[in-house]
């Protein structure tokens, strides 16, 4: 059902933000940073991707471990011409 762990992963680790929010965009940044850092701070090894997609139904933010040869998203962005996605990844401090 999932090619791989990512794809599992982006399955089971989103949340949606419709467009009842307010500001649906504003509040799926702040919330997937807070992920990244909350990621940083537990002190992990291994860096989190965290990506906010968004539409005219709202905004989704979906995290992943990076792991090579995997990727949730299409390796180029301008595919997404229906959504503006965001992507940051945050690595483990040393």
């Amino acid at each position: 059902m999932f090619p791989d762990e990512t794809g599992y992963e982006c399955f089971i680790n989103h949340i949606h933000i419709d467009t009842h929010s307010a500001k649906p965009l504003p509040l799926a940044m702040v919330f997937a940073d807070k992920i990244g850092e909350a990621w940083v701070s537990l002190g992990s090894r291994n860096s989190l991707r965290v990506i906010v997609s968004c539409n005219d139904t709202g905004s989704v933010v979906r995290c992943h471990v990076v792991r090579p040869h995997q990727s949730w998203l299409d390796e180029n962005l301008e595919a997404y011409q229906d959504d503006a996605v965001w992507v940051n990844d945050y690595h483990p401090t040393e």
